[in-house]
């Protein structure tokens, strides 16, 4: 592999609030590169499906990435992750017609944004802030699968992992009343959102077999220093 990275990481200010930016940008060439992939082969039994791992040839991965200013009361971030050619670039079969298709288990786009807000309490009581997140990304492929030119692929999901996002909240105390106690209070998948994290492509098979992220939940938790 070989890496190009270039970035800047800063802070200053905008007034009286202090500000923060980070950017970067890489891109990574892959020689010798080497993927799962399912492939039909003649049997007696007739024709099945197999996995091969196998040469692939060239991959190509970009990135930039974004973080914008965060302020005193009121903290913000973003954070943007845009892949711009995640593919393959060389055909592992000719009939098969690999080249430009998109990585395995890659996700080309992310992004997630927090808000938290500091209550502003003073020392004696301690440092209270309530903050939500939301994080997305979109499809990815979960294994590549080498359909015979001149068929259609009947997956409903066309090998790929839906998009989904995430909503969660969370509530901090930390030095509770001044002494060395954090509370803290969350809720993950906020909206009891039902989204798959992991599929593994084996329409071949007649079927896709998956893996749900986890329900609605929340707790409560106490650290104490010493």
């Amino acid at each position: 592999m070989t890496d190009y990275e270039i970035g800047e990481k800063s802070e200053f200010h905008m007034g009286d609030m202090k500000a923060r930016i980070n950017f970067d940008v890489f891109r990574s060439n892959f020689n010798g590169w080497q993927e799962r992939v399912t492939k039909i082969y003649d049997t007696p039994n007739g024709p099945l499906p197999f996995a091969v791992v196998t040469n692939v040839a060239k991959g190509v991965v970009e990135e930039p990435i974004w973080r914008p200013p965060s302020f005193r009361r009121l903290t913000w971030n973003l954070r943007v992750l845009y892949l711009l050619k995640p593919v393959l670039h060389q055909q592992y079969d000719r009939r098969s017609g690999l080249s430009h298709t998109p990585l395995a288990e890659v996700v080309k786009h992310k992004a997630s944004a927090t808000v938290r807000y500091l209550l502003g309490l003073p020392d004696s009581i301690g440092d209270a802030s309530v903050s939500t997140s939301y994080s997305w990304q979109s499809y990815q492929v979960g294994g590549l699968t080498l359909i015979p030119l001149g068929s259609s692929n009947p997956d409903p999901f066309q090998g790929r992992l839906p998009a989904y996002g995430v909503l969660n909240a969370r509530a901090d105390w930390k030095n509770v009343m001044g002494n060395p106690v954090d509370l803290s209070a969350f809720c993950d998948n906020l909206t009891n959102k039902t989204y798959l994290t992991l599929m593994n492509n084996a329409w071949t098979l007649g079927e896709d077999v998956g893996q749900y992220g986890p329900p609605r939940m929340y707790g409560v938790s106490v650290r104490v220093h010493f």
